[in-house]
């Protein structure tokens, strides 16, 4: 991922966090209330895959808190049973050296997750969440092993959620979905305004996370 794009990123998240409001012409998602907190668990297979290296890992757990409208900060993804397959071999146990992890867990820096559209909008909900590093750029640094080298995942990515509309909800999904190259979800419409394009970085290869997150909030929160 280029720096400047990534530079602008995070000012559209600093922005949302300072400001809470949405710029767009149009009806942008948004969350009621705020002010709480969720968490999200995965049951996997998690997978991620770039350029013919494989990362698969059983389960996953994410944290955050609703921060303000438009805003889930303070994100942290806990992966865990991971194992890598590579140029080196298959099923080799991974973890992350920064933050550093036990063997099998790999775990994120602090995420900022930033609503907005998905475009075209589909069959879906046509709403995700753009989830980016807070600082640095990387999600999380992966340590090497006999089947893969160390890398450093970076970029950014979006999933799909659900409900929304419909008034308040204590459970909710969260969903990444590969595409023919990285991910599903090309073009993304921020409710704090600004189109961008989600993409993963590892490996030197563009990639794409699969997996399908149930989530809780408390209390229960509407998007909307």
């Amino acid at each position: 991922m280029k720096s400047p794009r990534l530079a602008g990123l995070m000012l559209v998240a600093v922005t949302a966090l300072s400001l809470g409001v949405a710029s767009s012409a149009f009806a942008e998602p948004a969350f009621h209330p705020i002010g709480g907190t969720f968490t999200g668990l995965g049951l996997g297979p998690e997978k991620l895959t770039f350029g013919g290296q494989e990362v698969k890992c059983e389960h996953n757990i994410t944290s955050g808190t609703i921060s303000n409208a438009t805003l889930a900060g303070g994100v942290v993804v806990t992966f865990t049973g991971c194992k890598s397959t590579g140029t080196g071999g298959s099923n080799c146990t991974l973890k992350s050296s920064s933050p550093v992890g036990a063997a099998g867990v790999i775990i994120t820096n602090t995420l900022h997750g930033v609503l907005g559209l998905i475009l075209p909008k589909g069959t879906g909900s046509g709403v995700g969440l753009l989830l980016l590093p807070v600082a640095n750029g990387k999600f999380f640094t992966l340590e090497s092993n006999k089947c893969t080298a160390a890398t450093s995942v970076t970029g950014n990515i979006a999933g799909e959620t659900n409900p929304v509309g419909g008034g308040l909800v204590s459970k909710g999904t969260l969903t990444f979905q590969p595409g023919e190259k990285g991910e599903s979800i090309k073009d993304f419409d921020l409710s704090t305004g600004g189109l961008v394009r989600p993409e993963l970085e590892l490996f030197a290869a563009i990639g794409s996370l699969e997996t399908n997150e149930d989530v809780t909030f408390s209390p229960a929160v509407e998007v909307s």
